[in-house]
């Protein structure tokens, strides 16, 4: 293996264990993979009962351990100030986002695909 996958694929792994330490709680980071391709998914928890979850993807990058990182980076400042992001530069809005009572159905749905 070239060297050059090897320092992607520890970034990657590190990524991961970044994210299961420093993910506020309630934000879920779903990461689907394909042949060829994969999508990095944060999905954000309702704040309060007038306010829908968001699901996130799309975030610009050239390496999978770089998208998990700036999805973690959103994450961790989405909760300290949860009314000033509405989504990063680079990331779209999926257009599946749940009211508060389809918010479980919806992460249900989408751990249960494949």
């Amino acid at each position: 293996m070239r060297q050059r996958d090897t320092e992607r694929h520890l970034s990657i792994g590190a990524a991961i264990e970044r994210a299961a330490a420093e993910l506020p709680d309630g934000y879920d980071l779903m990461i689907e993979i394909e042949k060829d391709a994969g999508t990095v998914t944060l999905l954000i928890p309702p704040i309060g009962d007038d306010e829908n979850g968001q699901a996130l993807h799309d975030w610009d990058g050239d390496h999978f351990g770089y998208q998990i990182n700036k999805a973690i980076d959103h994450a961790i400042e989405h909760h300290k100030t949860p009314n000033d992001l509405a989504k990063p530069p680079g990331a779209a809005l999926c257009d599946r986002s749940a009211r508060l009572t389809g918010w479980a159905a919806y992460r249900q749905s989408r751990l249960l695909k494949g």
